[in-house]
């Protein structure tokens, strides 16, 4: 039996919506079954799952596929541990002798963590045993790393020359071949080794920290390779998962000494990225176990700049953030459990809100110069647009108005406009976008309603600024406006295929649905007045820059006009 035939064998055997019933509450809607994805943060269900065609497709994300694709994205699997999980819950022996799946065994991602795991043991044995590793064994001692911490984390010694690596790791049948597939180990030399394992404690790849003046850089990282995606694995998440679900929450800092001098200290709920900025793919990985996260980064520029770029993030996916404060004479997590591990401890209890932690940071050069709310504002009010609670975003607003001494409808003029602003407007559906544009929404229902195109027409007509949208329209309209024999069967035709063919999708999922025609006038009637307000509120921000602009040229005359101007545009 083939590879082929054996997962459409467990297909065939296990029913989609009843599998991902399992991790989700699904509910019958029209063909579909919908419910809240559990890939990205959503209130109004967007994820399908089709049981006559066996997929699934999130509209909001963009995620989709089978039951495979389903386990290896909410599991974190590859293709051939899903297909051991999926053929042990369907009852399917695997054949282990298939020539097919044997070649693949010997090319796929089981060897190569063979490969990463003989490395891990070597090295590991050269820190713990091995007079070569004398001088790490110093490194981790002046780091007050005890033995116990090392085990635990399998970390090991790179050693200065490669010969002896290279021989050991072709003994045990490993080529070069292998070797440059999982990013080269003998790129690593006289380092100290921070094993990086996924959720399965698979070693995926490596970290080596510097031991010698001037080596650099300073922390050497494994490349991308075929079993280590930097944008998804978090350094230390196997030996911290427990620990977050039962704390809760999760703590976020820089470097693997940091994580690993925080759990020794019995902070155990910490974890790192590995050798790459913070991703949105990082935080989804994490909300699957907590809602509550913490940023413990390091206390300098750098590390403020990757704290409000990480805050930004965790607040568009809903999560719940806080940031450790860090006293002026503390660098990172490591140097804090170093000086005082119950002070540490004490740190991330106690960690700011985001929010307040930002407004501490930001104001510390004073408010009272109109330059200096300006600069604060710039960098918090695009942080609080992404906020998905309306309530906690209108307590940030309010507050931060209250802080600056400026109106809250100043404030929210300049939140419009961020939003106005911030939405592709015809991102593929199937692309990993936070939402599906709200100008796609419309055309869909265009496309299911062509005889309400007029009416659009008469709400948006001059209205769209040019661009993408409003050459888009603008082609639907005249379609619309050809007379009926002159017109192709519809405007589909009008558009850039891409954007057709999402068209085309988006449509099916809302007639999946089983609304009628009533109910999707209502809805195209509802996205036409949303549309209409988000320019409105675009309109006035537009207008009050302008106005803020005459204002400071001292310009009374060209005030007036434009106050007369958004007066008329209201």
């Amino acid at each position: 039996m083939s590879m082929e035939s054996q997962t459409e064998e467990i297909k065939s055997r296990l029913d989609i919506v009843d599998f991902i019933g399992q991790y989700i509450t699904l509910k019958k809607a029209g063909i579909n079954h919908k419910g809240i994805c559990p890939f990205h943060n959503e209130k109004t269900p967007s994820f399908m799952v089709n049981k006559e065609r066996q997929i699934y497709k999130c509209f909001g994300c963009g995620e989709g596929g089978d039951i495979f694709s389903f386990v290896m994205k909410m599991e974190g699997l590859d293709f051939l541990d899903a297909l051991k999980m999926l053929a042990e819950r369907a009852g399917v022996q695997l054949k282990a002798r298939d020539p097919q799946l044997a070649r693949q065994q010997s090319q796929n991602k089981a060897h190569l963590l063979n490969l990463n795991r003989a490395v891990a043991d070597l090295y590991h044995q050269l820190i713990l045993r091995h007079r070569a590793g004398e001088h790490a064994r110093q490194y981790i001692a002046r780091r007050k790393i005890n033995q116990k911490t090392v085990i635990n984390f399998k970390i090991g010694y790179a050693p200065k020359g490669v010969n002896h690596v290279r021989d050991y790791l072709r003994k045990m049948g490993f080529s070069q071949t292998d070797l440059n597939r999982v990013g080269n180990p003998e790129n690593f030399r006289d380092r100290l080794m921070f094993p990086i394992t996924d959720t399965l404690d698979n070693v995926v790849g490596f970290s080596g920290r510097a031991l010698q003046e001037g080596q650099e850089p300073k922390y050497l990282n494994t490349r991308e390779t075929p079993v280590f995606y930097k944008s998804k694995i978090l350094y230390g998440l196997f030996l911290a998962k427990n620990s977050i679900r039962k704390e809760d929450r999760v703590v976020v800092v820089e470097g693997q000494m940091d994580v690993v001098s925080s759990h020794q200290a019995g902070i155990e709920n910490v974890v790192a990225t590995s050798g790459t900025a913070l991703t949105h793919e990082h935080l989804l990985v994490l909300r699957r176990h907590t809602n509550n996260i913490i940023f413990a980064f390091d206390n300098d520029e750098a590390g403020f700049k990757a704290t409000v770029k990480a805050v930004e993030m965790a607040w568009s996916l809903g999560m719940q953030v806080g940031v450790v404060g860090f006293p002026t004479n503390l660098k990172d997590a490591g140097e804090a459990v170093e000086q005082d591990a119950q002070a540490w401890g004490k740190m991330v209890k106690d960690a700011m809100p985001a929010f307040d932690w930002l407004w501490r940071k930001l104001s510390a050069t004073g408010v009272s110069s109109t330059a200096n709310k300006r600069k604060i504002a710039q960098t918090i009010v695009p942080l609080v647009a992404q906020v998905v609670d309306a309530v906690e975003r209108d307590d940030y607003k309010r507050r931060l108005a209250r802080n600056l001494g400026v109106t809250e409808r100043a404030l929210e003029e300049s939140i419009a406009k961020i939003n106005a602003k911030g939405e592709e407007p015809f991102k593929p559906a199937g692309s990993k976008q936070k939402k599906v544009s709200i100008w796609l929404k419309l055309l869909a229902l265009m496309h299911l309603l062509p005889e309400q195109i007029g009416e659009v027409q008469t709400v948006l007509k001059g209205k769209i600024a040019s661009g993408k949208v409003a050459d888009v329209y603008e082609n639907v309209f005249k379609w619309y406006n050809k007379p009926k024999s002159e017109r192709s069967k519809d405007f589909l035709g009008e558009l850039p295929p891409n954007l057709a063919q999402e068209v085309v999708i988006l449509a099916t999922v809302i007639e999946g649905d089983g609304a009628d025609a009533d109910v999707l006038k209502k809805d195209l009637k509802a996205y036409l007045e949303k549309i209409s307000s988000n320019i409105k509120d675009k309109i006035k921000a537009d207008f009050a820059e302008k106005i803020a602009q005459a204002e400071r040229e001292g310009s009374i005359e060209k005030m007036k006009k434009l106050l007369k101007e958004l007066e008329e545009n209201k």
